[in-house]
């Protein structure tokens, strides 16, 4: 065989290849999930975002839209074309405070990182936010998604002193079902937040919220831990202030 022909060989193969990538890069999967946005839950007509993500969890611009349809902050998205089984799923409205029985002074937004090839329920709570930034970074460091969310959710249980419930993924917790896992979810919900009777200082609660689950996000991004003595500190002294009494009452 002489060098021309090894030369068209070469190209026609290349080009068969090229074709191939191009056909497996196009090959899209049909996904529905329902789910639930929670701190207590999120209003009727908050709205929920999806964006699809690859597997360095960087967005590839495709992303779809949805609203909370009932009071226990339930959602639902159907039929969604995806190349990508990894998403990110963002809700940002008002939420009913199991602290105070009431809505809250301003809205929060919550987000949850999820491989919908290995579920049909994606819910969106504190702690699939917080374990958010800690999951990109190990993603980073070379973990594939699986293994990064497992890792990360292993460091958050043993922090939290429930290491036993680490099998468990953090989109699938409800605090409105009885399960003892998911009385860990709503525990952790209600000391993120302080009680106060001054009806004065009630408007700058979510944002006192929305700032506590950053710093505390930062911090465990890292190195898993959470090591900022500041942050365990509010942590004790909202459970210091909680009234259990009216909690009980309100959820």
């Amino acid at each position: 065989m002489n060098m021309k022909a090894i030369k068209i060989l070469l190209f026609g193969l290349f080009f068969v290849l090229i074709l191939s990538c191009e056909k497996d890069a196009s090959e899209t999967t049909i996904y529905s999930f329902t789910g639930k946005a929670q701190k207590g839950p999120f209003v009727t007509g908050t709205n929920i975002i999806h964006y699809e993500l690859n597997s360095n969890l960087v967005q590839t611009g495709k992303s779809f839209t949805a609203n909370i349809s009932s009071d226990d902050g339930s959602f639902m998205i159907e039929n969604i074309e995806l190349n990508s089984n990894l998403a990110l799923l963002t809700a940002n409205g008002f939420y009913f405070s199991e602290i105070y029985g009431e809505l809250s002074g301003a809205t929060l937004s919550l987000q949850a990182l999820t491989d919908l090839a290995e579920t049909e329920t994606v819910n969106i709570n504190v702690l699939t936010h917080l374990i958010k930034g800690r999951i990109e970074n190990l993603v980073a460091d070379g973990l594939n998604y699986q293994e990064a969310n497992e890792q990360a959710k292993s460091e958050f249980f043993t922090f939290l002193g429930v290491s036993e419930f680490s099998g468990l993924n953090f989109d699938n917790l409800d605090i409105s079902v009885n399960e003892e896992y998911n009385a860990v979810l709503l525990a952790f919900s209600i000391i993120l937040q302080r009680y106060t009777i001054n009806l004065i200082e009630r408007p700058s609660l979510t944002a006192e919220l929305t700032q506590l689950l950053s710093n505390l996000s930062t911090d465990l991004a890292s190195n898993g831990l959470i090591s900022d003595n500041n942050l365990v500190d509010m942590l004790l002294f909202n459970i210091s202030q909680l009234n259990l009494i009216d909690i009980r009452q309100n959820i």
